[in-house]
């Protein structure tokens, strides 16, 4: 990927009533030239060994070392911003094996960008992800190429929590926001691109995240302004 289309604001997920906040900072120092090392910690091995092929095969870093415990992880010398997977299944949604983990690797890792995966989903959980330090949720229903795509906006200096998780236990606001807006002519695409813009994201991420054209976002926001009959993307926002 070419990290050089990466948006490279900070974005900071906070709570914000039943719904989820993120706003800007000001950008990080991000070296184009570098390539992030990857991290992934995990205790199962199949899992570990899955994804650590997975990344070797998509090129996201030519250094990518896979850990089950912490006397392993503690043994090599890591970059600092190393980007971190952490592994969390079988949870339930309690995140004490999680907490585990995550201070294992701040202890271990220098400024770890770490990244949850996690079949887990409870607003509570993700929370306390983020709470922890974390810098991305990726969940169960999250697609490679979307996971990719994280990765590196992580890796960027952003952070990541997919549109799909805030439809589900942050309180009923935004599931009867789809059915309004879908009752307003809006397209599946287009529900989805108001997530997005809800969550805080600019176009150019938007697109990277969605795979398309920039261009093709501004055509679908212009549209949506259209049919919601409001004047500009502000106004889009509080109207869904």
């Amino acid at each position: 990927m070419n990290k050089s289309s990466i948006p490279g604001r900070h974005r900071e997920v906070s709570e914000c009533g039943p719904g989820v906040y993120v706003g800007d900072k000001p950008e990080n120092s991000v070296n184009e030239n570098e390539i992030p090392e990857i991290v992934v910690f995990c205790k199962y091995n199949l899992l570990r060994g899955i994804l650590v092929r997975l990344l070797t095969a998509s090129g996201v870093s030519p250094v990518i070392r896979g850990y089950e415990s912490k006397d392993e992880l503690i043994v090599d010398s890591h970059d600092n911003n190393s980007v971190v997977l952490v592994c969390d299944f079988g949870s339930d949604g309690v995140p004490s094996s999680l907490e585990r983990n995550m201070e294992i690797i701040n202890d271990s890792v220098s400024s770890p960008k770490m990244i949850v995966i996690s079949d887990a989903g409870e607003h509570s959980y993700i929370s306390r992800a983020f709470e922890l330090g974390a810098k991305g949720f990726i969940g169960p229903g999250t697609s490679v190429d979307i996971a990719l795509a994280a990765i590196n906006l992580v890796w960027a200096g952003g952070e990541f929590l997919p549109a799909h998780s805030l439809s589900q236990p942050f309180g009923g606001r935004v599931t009867a926001g789809k059915k309004t807006l879908a009752r307003n002519g809006l397209s599946p695409r287009e529900v989805e691109i108001v997530d997005y813009l809800r969550a805080g994201h600019r176009n150019k991420e938007i697109s990277y995240i969605l795979n398309i054209k920039e261009s093709t976002v501004a055509v679908h926001i212009r549209n949506i302004i259209q049919k919601l009959n409001v004047e500009n993307r502000m106004d889009l926002i509080r109207a869904s």
